[in-house]
């Protein structure tokens, strides 16, 4: 993991040395696991879910993992990989139907030079999990082992999207476009956030998509309010209907929807977001600013949220 003395894996390029224990934007060192588990959602695996992020996103769902709330242990990679394997081959895995090794987190291509050492250990298909903000030279090892991608893809604009995770969309779009053109085969689905309010997002992202290839496959996700957005309302179900529909108007053939929709919460929209981050510690938006996340101490770190949907 010589490479992690000045990583520059995804987009942020932080140059630190983790294996000394500086860190970056993703606040962590080694590589560490937070949870190890067969998991039933399409695809049916065997997950590793990574300590650390790169986004700081406001309705994170697995903010303990991401914010490093909950901290991982170092496992050496050749190991979890045999686990993993072994894991698939149980009788639990066989009636779940899981094929595959899971690389999520938090964000896995924090620790992709544990990921790949893991996926290369052994004979088994794998999955990675991704907000798409690497590097393009990550994004292409990263296709040498993995057998399918999971893509997130948070907001369209670049206004909304810093607001929701702290980072540039940037690179996200343009890992989106490399993916279609040259991996189309492996990517698994797209998955696309849909926000309370920010529907026009979503029918964006369809719009480029479709733009790129009318077969790229994708699942909007319903927004459940989690960790800063805790009292936001949820995705409501006409607004997952809608959004398919316009989608399918934009030309996209595989179109889904999933999640958990009409959950209650407060309000919704930029203003609304903007003012739960300010009171969540955010001193950018207090001080009228981008959030851009390049703060290593970022005090919504430690938020403790009062409900978990």
């Amino acid at each position: 993991m010589k490479e992690l003395e000045s990583c520059q894996l995804c987009e942020w390029r932080c140059k630190v040395n983790r294996i000394s224990g500086e860190t970056g934007i993703c606040g962590i060192g080694i590589p560490r696991v937070v949870v190890s588990m067969l998991h039933p959602a399409p695809p049916a695996s065997f997950d590793a879910f990574m300590e650390g992020c790169n986004f700081i996103c406001l309705g994170c769902q697995n903010y303990p993992l991401s914010m490093l709330q909950e901290r991982g242990k170092y496992i050496p990679p050749e190991e979890w990989a045999e686990m993993g394997v072994a894991a698939l081959n149980s009788i639990e895995g066989r009636q779940i139907g899981a094929d595959r090794l899971f690389f999520t987190g938090g964000e896995p291509t924090c620790s992709l030079p544990w990921v790949e050492a893991a996926a290369l250990s052994v004979n088994a298909k794998v999955n990675f999990d991704t907000n798409g903000f690497m590097t393009e030279a990550s994004l292409e090892r990263i296709l040498t082992f993995s057998d399918s991608i999971t893509f997130d893809i948070k907001a369209f604009t670049d206004e909304v999207h810093i607001l929701l995770t702290g980072a540039r969309v940037g690179p996200v779009l343009r890992n989106v476009e490399y993916l279609v053109e040259h991996a189309m085969e492996k990517v698994y689905e797209f998955r696309v956030l849909v926000m309370p309010g920010l529907m026009g997002e979503a029918v964006n992202i369809a719009r480029f998509l479709a733009n790129l290839s009318e077969d790229a496959p994708v699942s909007f996700l319903a927004f459940r309010p989690n960790f800063v957005l805790e009292r936001a309302r949820g995705s409501s179900t006409q607004e997952m209907e809608s959004v398919v529909d316009a989608a399918r108007d934009c030309g996209l053939r595989k179109v889904d929807w999933a999640g958990m929709p009409d959950i209650p919460g407060e309000k919704e929209g930029i203003t609304y977001f903007k003012e739960l981050a300010s009171q969540a510690g955010c001193y950018k938006i207090r001080a009228g600013r981008p959030r851009l996340c390049t703060c290593r101490e970022c005090t919504m770190r430690s938020y403790a949220p009062q409900r978990r949907t």
